[in-house]
């Protein structure tokens, strides 16, 4: 609540969103989006500045609703699971959707879905350190199903 209102005093003084901005290395939407907001509970922004912390937080910051939270709990409890299955030739995320929407139909929509599994990614430290002699060393990474071909003659599959 401390920034909120150090955002809305900063206003108050400079009436400028960039001023703003600058002086407190918060965006130009962040501040945007608490002015309106603050401006729907009253034009004058004084008087909101005057409302006390916990019931500027309840009139000013958006509420989780419980279906969100359960989404949310849902993603983070099978997080782990899914990660294990990426790797696996034929999974993709779209497969992973598809069973996840089977299980939870009123969860996320597939690019929020893919949103935050990307964040459990990033969260899991995947990195591999290579060391080794630049053109010394070709390195080829074999992903995917292997390749084959049909032999014309005998339709065998090689």
């Amino acid at each position: 609540m401390d920034q909120i209102k150090a955002i809305l005093s900063s206003y108050l003084e400079s009436l400028n969103i960039k001023a703003t901005a600058r002086k407190l290395g918060v965006s130009r939407s962040t501040i945007r989006s608490y002015l309106l907001r603050a401006r729907t509970i009253k034009s004058d922004l004084k008087f909101v500045l005057e409302i006390d912390g916990t019931e500027l937080a309840k009139l000013l910051l958006p509420v989780v609703s419980v279906g969100e939270q359960s989404r949310a709990r849902y993603l983070q409890e099978h997080e782990k699971e899914w990660l294990k299955e990426l790797p696996i030739v034929g999974v993709t995320r779209h497969r992973l959707w598809e069973e996840y929407q089977s299980e939870q139909p009123g969860g996320y929509v597939y690019s929020q879905f893919c949103a935050r599994l990307q964040k459990a990614i990033a969260r899991k430290d995947l990195t591999l350190a290579l060391t080794h002699v630049h053109g010394e060393t070709m390195m080829v990474d074999f992903a995917g199903k292997k390749l084959h071909y049909v032999d014309p003659s005998t339709g065998e599959v090689i």
